[in-house]
């Protein structure tokens, strides 16, 4: 039941329908917004947008328990979803239909700014747009760096209060400048440090910088050194290295992200699967559920089944040399669970385990064939051969030719055998008319004995 569960609620699907309850549950969350600024709002459109906010507080937390169910405690050890949890909990439900209990709705008023973290939840539309790559990877860099963020935020925050507290005493308390004017430059510098390293934090993000620092320049000629120095270890430093440690832990959690890694290759793998069969469907002409050997031959006439197989590597002249290494049984004939269980194991690159495990199965078959054929004079073993040669498609070569001069010797030995089994019957079918015939002559002469008595 479980694994239904998690099926549904990993399809393409829920995830889509989910994104767009968020998107319209994110237009409701502006209208009502609009409507507590002074706007004039009909009792109606309040009313309307009330029971579609408690219509989208249950359908999430429906959701919410379909994922849990489905995923079990795994749900809880990705941070985004604590913060949907979140969202959905404390957001949603506390403060909808637990907080109007508890404060009437009157106290209700002061929670609805809190109430617009709901549109956080848009976040999650980004997991299931393949376009928005680089936003995702991003996003999950941010949820993954939390901790390394705030030391980030911390370690700015002690640089720009050290620089404020030198800044009241190379700036403030400079003889030049006297009690300055409000509103002027050397004015911020001498309100207390508090003042003076919010200003300085404008050196960060160049807030009218240059313009503070040439009105400062005007008594204090080298001040720029003194700014210049700040900008380059707030903004320059911290603030790149902070965002060269999100991108590199984006990547990192990307990389290593292996549930998300199993679900695409899953999808992939269905993919593939639906492909094949559609392959299938378009090879087996008649509608028998068997692939003759003409009907597979033309598969390169056929625009579709041609795409494929040259996506997976295949040339129209090794069509039949892969039909007789699908067809197992040797019928002619290639069942849908023959085509698929073949075409999925030809699909992608080889690699140095497929290459050993196939050299020691042919080994092994050949070794099997030698012993068979070694009464009849001639043996043709891949033991004799270099099976080192300097690239995997040097290997295969091999492989294939070895393969195909015993798939030959095997062809030869059949037809020898039916000849000598035609020949079997016919001296068995001579055998048994002159046993007849002898057996006609002798009561023959028997009743010609009797007569003549």
């Amino acid at each position: 039941m479980r694994e239904k569960l998690q099926a549904v609620v990993a399809s393409n699907g829920f995830e889509a329908a989910s994104c767009l309850l968020i998107v319209v549950n994110m237009g409701f969350i502006g209208t009502q917004a609009n409507c507590g600024q002074g706007s004039s709002c009909s009792a109606t459109l309040l009313s309307l947008i009330s029971t579609f906010d408690e219509l989208f507080t249950a359908l999430f937390l429906v959701e919410w328990c379909l994922r849990v169910a489905a995923f079990g405690r795994s749900y809880f050890q990705a941070m985004a979803n604590w913060m949907d949890t979140f969202v959905v909990w404390i957001v949603g439900v506390f403060l909808l239909w637990v907080a109007p209990i508890i404060f009437g709705r009157e106290g209700l008023a002061a929670f609805q700014a809190v109430r617009a973290i709901r549109a956080m939840r848009s976040l999650r539309s980004f997991r299931v747009l393949r376009r928005f790559q680089s936003f995702r990877m991003l996003l999950t860099g941010v949820l993954g760096t939390i901790f390394t963020l705030g030391a980030c935020v911390l370690m700015l925050t002690i640089t720009d209060l050290t620089f404020g507290i030198l800044a009241v005493d190379v700036i403030g308390r400079d003889s030049e400048w006297g009690l300055a004017p409000a509103g002027t430059a050397a004015w911020y510098f001498q309100n207390g440090v508090i003042q003076a390293s919010l200003t300085m934090s404008r050196f960060i993000f160049s807030d009218n910088a240059v313009d503070m620092i040439e009105e400062l320049q005007e008594k204090q000629p080298q001040i720029w050194i003194f700014c210049f120095l700040f900008m380059a270890i707030a903004a320059y430093v911290i603030l790149n290295l902070v965002t060269a440690v999100i991108c590199d832990k984006a990547q990192a959690i990307v990389n290593e992200n292996e549930a998300e890694k199993l679900f695409e290759l899953r999808m992939q793998e269905k993919r593939n699967m639906k492909d094949l069969k559609r392959v299938f469907e378009v090879l087996d002409e008649d509608g028998s559920g068997q692939v003759t050997t003409e009907e597979f031959d033309a598969a390169f006439e056929i625009r579709e089944c041609r795409d494929k197989f040259f996506l997976l590597g295949f040339e129209e002249e090794e069509m039949k040399q892969l039909f007789r290494v699908l067809d197992d049984d040797g019928q002619g004939e290639l069942s849908v669970e023959e085509f698929l269980k073949g075409m999925a194991q030809v699909q992608g690159d080889c690699d140095s385990r497929s290459m050993l495990v196939a050299t020691k199965s042919l080994e092994k078959v050949c070794l099997g064939f030698d012993k068979a054929f070694s009464r009849r004079g001639g043996k043709l073993s891949v033991l004799d051969a270099d099976l080192t040669p300097q690239s995997d498609s040097e290997l295969l070569t091999d492989i294939e030719n070895i393969a195909v001069k015993r798939l030959d010797k095997i062809d030869e030995f059949i037809k020898n055998m039916s000849y000598k089994a035609d020949l079997f019957e016919k001296q068995l079918a001579t055998i048994e008319s002159l046993r007849a015939a002898g057996k006609a002559t002798e009561e023959e002469a028997q009743d010609e004995e009797e007569e003549g008595e």
